[in-house]
């Protein structure tokens, strides 16, 4: 286990298959909206070595 709680290994952040490498989504709340043309919602982007106060370890990291 990492003693770095950082999102590359939190139980909220995702890897979807259409972003980079280094980023994720942070699934601990609903999606937002965003604001652009399209006005749809999406879940905010994150990177590996983020962090927040959230923080919780993922099953498969402990």
């Amino acid at each position: 286990m990492t003693d770095k709680q950082t999102c590359a290994v939190c139980r909220y952040a995702r890897k979807p298959g259409n972003i980079p490498d280094s980023s994720r989504q942070c699934q601990r709340h609903p999606p937002k909206i965003m604001h652009d043309p399209e006005d749809f919602a999406e879940f905010p982007r994150v990177y590996a070595d983020d962090w927040c106060g959230e923080f919780q370890i993922d099953a498969k990291e402990a």
